[in-house]
């Protein structure tokens, strides 16, 4: 996280991931500036309407690329998604990144 990137996380709000967000308060502490992170979403709402994990690379271009984390028994298995899809993703998720601090 050297370069000059911001990177912003969305996560539920619930204890679950209170570990996660504390670790991630820590480094935005350390880097001011560089994380941002929307912690207002209630678990159930999240879950709602991310089963996976998403990664989003240059959300505010015009050809974003988006990743997404399959789902199995064995983490760490990534797809990229297709152009259109990778729009309708950022779509879906600009108004949780917007509200982020």
């Amino acid at each position: 996280m050297d370069r000059k990137v911001t990177y912003t996380f969305i996560i539920p709000s619930s204890d679950q991931r209170r570990e996660e967000r504390e670790a991630l308060r820590r480094m935005a502490a350390q880097k001011p500036g560089t994380i941002r992170i929307n912690c207002e979403t209630p678990w159930e709402e999240f879950r709602k309407s991310a089963v996976t994990d998403c990664l989003i690379i240059d959300a505010e271009s015009t050809k974003p690329q988006v990743f997404l984390e399959l789902p199995t028994t064995s983490a760490g298995y990534w797809i990229k998604a297709e152009d259109e899809a990778a729009m309708g993703l950022v779509l879906r998720y600009d108004a949780d990144a917007h509200k982020a601090s």
